[in-house]
């Protein structure tokens, strides 16, 4: 995880880049500019309203097509990799199986993908459940890397045998608090696989090259610095009051955790 290419000042030109886009092409922040009469650069969309805008939050001269646009919110590969990346110690080209309540079609830059899905999926009572099948898959796969919320993990472990296979619990940008005491991946609804726990240093990185953030008393603000349909700039993720973000003393990029824990990264 070479911190040589990473420059904060490049970093911040990103942001600021993606945010002179929105505030340009994009309804929701031209709209919102055009009540406030000039650029409302300090006003943050908070998570709890992006179902509500969604199709405003498209550019204006490629918008939203209703049903014939792919689901909101749909995780991506390469986000995945970069997230997997992070832990140092996913290896690229090993399978991953995640553990999901619903199929997903994604493809990693490297590797295959596979859903195991959990007690929680709507399955087909009057067909053969593939949960087994996805589970034996699972096991004779080695190695392989497993992801999964930490209940649904531990329900997999008392069910297969994981030995062998590197486990990797999926937590919410709030978890940043505390660190798991092993590496593990970071992940938001809205705005998909966020960064990881570091096994080289303990910290929770950013994945700085999809991903800008910044802190402030009320929480976290995240701008998806390369992804125009949705825009999201300066979006304020569920539970994040308290957390900051600075840059890792061992790796030199953005990592989050506590406020006070985490000077302003300049």
């Amino acid at each position: 995880m070479a911190a040589t290419r990473y420059s904060a000042p490049g970093h911040a030109a990103a942001y600021a880049a993606a945010a002179a886009r929105a505030h340009a092409e994009v309804p929701y922040y031209r709209e919102r500019d055009a009540r406030a009469g000039a650029p409302d650069t300090a006003a943050p969309l908070p998570a709890d309203r992006l179902a509500r805008h969604y199709h405003e939050l498209f550019p204006l001269a490629a918008p939203w097509r209703g049903e014939s646009d792919p689901p909101a919110w749909l995780p991506d590969g390469a986000d995945l990799a970069a997230a997997l990346a992070l832990t140092g110690r996913h290896r690229p080209g090993t399978p991953v199986f995640e553990l999901r309540p619903a199929l997903l079609d994604l493809r990693l830059p490297r590797g295959s993908y596979r859903v195991l899905l959990t007690a929680a999926a709507d399955v087909d009572p009057t067909a053969p459940d593939p949960r087994p099948p996805q589970r034996a898959a699972f096991a004779a796969t080695r190695p392989a890397t497993l992801l999964g919320p930490p209940d649904d993990l531990a329900r997999l472990a008392g069910a297969v045998d994981t030995a062998g296979a590197l486990v990797l619990p999926v937590l919410p940008l709030a978890a940043a608090r505390a660190d798991p005491g092993r590496p593990a991946l970071l992940y938001d609804e809205h705005l998909g696989w966020a960064g990881a726990w570091s096994a080289e240093c303990g910290r929770a990185h950013l994945s700085w090259r999809a991903l800008f953030a910044g802190g402030t008393p009320e929480g976290l603000l995240l701008t998806r610095l390369h992804r125009r349909r949705p825009t999201l700039v300066d979006v304020r993720p569920d539970g994040t009051a308290g957390l900051g973000v600075a840059a890792c003393p061992r790796h030199g990029t953005p990592v989050v955790g506590p406020a006070g824990q985490c000077p302003p990264n300049t």
